[in-house]
């Protein structure tokens, strides 16, 4: 039988909006996490380009909570994952220093940035992983013992990047943090071009 809408809804704001991940919530409702270049209707604000968009849904699609984090330039959001206490860890990228942004490696390129936020969605932690190249995290998970992996795609080969295969070319670039959002370990996957993980840049 054909799929039956029991509700539609549209989120945003007078500029250009992007959800890239949802997850679903005990309750029936869902969190989505994206991008947003507008600072009015659903959105609080706005601190840059772009910032990175994060709101909460009920099961009825209203919105209980709706965040953007960020500086002066593009912040985006690619994944975000649920813990076990209810809190949310969100990976994307950052060209920013200045705002919600701090530790950037390079004012001209982007690093994974990383988001620690209560059930809320504020801001518990925050950091930035990468190099003075563009790092761009695609997704984020959870392991089966509280560790945190984050993969995406690094053009760098300094900094917290270490093992890139290719010469200004990318590798896939994978981070395992502790919830705290402290750097265990990393590896470079690829060879001496370029390798590619979606991400939304």
């Amino acid at each position: 039988s054909q799929p039956v809408l029991t509700w539609q809804k549209t989120y945003g704001g007078t500029g250009h909006e992007y959800a890239v991940k949802t997850i679903p919530m005990s309750d029936g409702g869902f969190v989505f996490v994206g991008h947003t270049e507008s600072s009015d209707g659903d959105l609080p604000d706005n601190s840059g380009e772009t910032d990175l968009w994060i709101a909460r849904a009920d099961a009825a699609g209203t919105l209980v909570w709706s965040y953007t984090y960020g500086g002066t330039l593009d912040d985006e959001g690619a994944d975000v994952v649920q813990a076990a206490d209810g809190t949310f860890f969100v990976a994307g990228w950052s060209d920013s220093d200045d705002g919600d942004v701090t530790g950037n490696h390079d004012e001209y390129s982007s690093d994974f940035w990383i988001l620690h936020l209560n059930s809320s969605g504020l801001i518990l932690n925050k950091q930035c992983f990468g190099g003075t190249y563009d790092d761009d995290a695609a997704a984020i998970d959870m392991t089966p013992d509280g560790h945190i992996l984050v993969a995406g795609i690094t053009y760098s080969y300094d900094g917290d990047v270490v093992g890139n295969h290719g010469s200004y070319e990318t590798d896939v670039w994978i981070i395992k943090l502790d919830t705290a959002l402290n750097l265990l370990s990393q590896k470079c996957v690829g060879g001496s071009d370029a390798c590619l993980l979606y991400t939304s840049r």
